[in-house]
């Protein structure tokens, strides 16, 4: 459980790294941090020349360690990282089933390609997983619908071989569900267009 959390808190510091690495005012600050920082480091250091010119002691202090400034992160880098730890295991179908984990996704998904296999990985799943997470995402705000933008990119840039082992997925995940109030298809179908099998 701890180490899931500790994931969840690492993929969420990843996107507001990502989240900075393309807001322009973020840049800015972090450029003006960068700037006092070593204009702080040349008045040290000449006060530290200062210092050891007028010492005639000849103590040898020890500098402090200096901070070091940090490098911006890549964009694609940092999605590439999200991407890899979403992708392991079931962790992408965990992620879909708790608010904060849509809400992540939700953030995520303007900033990655509409081809990325994260993009293929999540529709797949969410699709046949939706019964579930139909059911649970039901309450004053479902966040569901809101995926909508981007599966309709996905289906725009997505070939046909792609379309068509999703739709072939759906649909042998609905003959080999027992529980009709289970199977993707139906939930897609009665939420969406009140249509039932």
């Amino acid at each position: 459980m701890k180490s899931e959390s500790r994931i969840g808190l690492q993929m969420y510091l990843l996107l507001l790294k990502l989240e900075d690495a393309l807001n322009p005012m973020a840049q800015t600050a972090v450029a003006e941090l960068a700037a006092n920082k070593i204009l702080k480091r040349a008045l040290a250091a000449a006060a530290r020349d200062d210092e050891r010119k007028h010492d005639s002691d000849g103590d040898d202090s020890e500098e402090p360690d200096e901070e070091r400034i940090e490098e911006q992160p890549n964009p694609e880098e940092l999605v590439q990282r999200l991407s890899a730890m979403l992708l392991q295991g079931d962790r992408l179908i965990g992620v879909l089933s708790i608010r904060k984990g849509k809400t992540l996704l939700l953030r995520l998904l303007p900033h990655v390609p509409a081809d990325a296999p994260l993009v293929s990985a999540l529709f797949g799943q969410l699709l046949c997983g939706l019964g579930a997470l139909a059911r649970r995402d039901a309450g004053a705000d479902p966040l569901l619908p809101r995926f909508f933008p981007f599966f309709r990119r996905w289906l725009v840039a997505s070939g046909l071989a792609q379309l068509l082992r999703l739709t072939t997925a759906l649909v042998n995940e609905a003959r080999l569900t027992a529980a009709p109030p289970r199977r993707a298809l139906t939930v897609a179908l009665g939420n969406k267009v009140n249509a039932y099998s």
